[in-house]
């Protein structure tokens, strides 16, 4: 499974000096929560929007991205907020070929048998389409190279500054 985490470094530090503000509520562990979700649906949306190519039909896949024909890959990125009163928050997918396009790697295919069907000429109108008889597809192992779409939509984030505008919008609300 695919998975960029979110965590919090000194967030005990920052509860600390927000129990010590005299403000109407203490928001604590909820208000950082929202904060850390609000950034793992930014990561999200850029992963789904920006990280994973549409397209990719015919011909040679890209060498660094991930190309989606069929926009399955880019459904399945999802915001896990893990357990109540947590604050680890986990941006990924469950598509075993999302961990492999993430990290590099191999997948097995099986064989396949495959029906009688017509296609049409790769060399234009002047040669009429054939029928390709039925066959069996040998079980075989695709090998793919790392195209990551998680840790560079992370890191877009952090690097364009979203990231930090969201948690100074998120402690001026608390503030306010």
């Amino acid at each position: 499974m695919a998975r960029v985490e979110i965590t919090t470094e000194g967030l005990d530090d920052a509860l600390r000096v927000l129990d010590r503000l005299n403000l109407k509520a203490n928001p604590g562990k909820r208000a950082a929560a929202k904060i850390l979700i609000s950034i793992a649906n930014e990561i999200a949306s850029n992963a789904q929007s920006k990280q994973i190519l549409r397209g990719g039909g015919k011909g040679a896949p890209h060498p660094t991205k991930v190309t989606s024909r069929t926009g399955t890959l880019r459904r399945s990125i999802a915001v896990d907020r893990g357990e109540l009163g947590s604050l680890i928050v986990s941006i990924g997918t469950d598509l075993v070929y999302g961990a492999v396009h993430e990290e590099g790697g191999r997948i097995k295919i099986p064989q396949t048998r495959v029906r009688e069907h017509k296609r049409k000429s790769a060399f234009g109108k002047k040669f009429p389409a054939f029928t390709v008889p039925a066959h069996t597809r040998k079980a075989h192992t695709a090998k793919y190279p790392k195209r990551p779409f998680l840790r560079p939509a992370r890191d877009a984030i952090i690097r364009n500054g979203t990231a930090e505008r969201i948690v100074r919008r998120g402690i001026e609300n608390l503030l306010a």
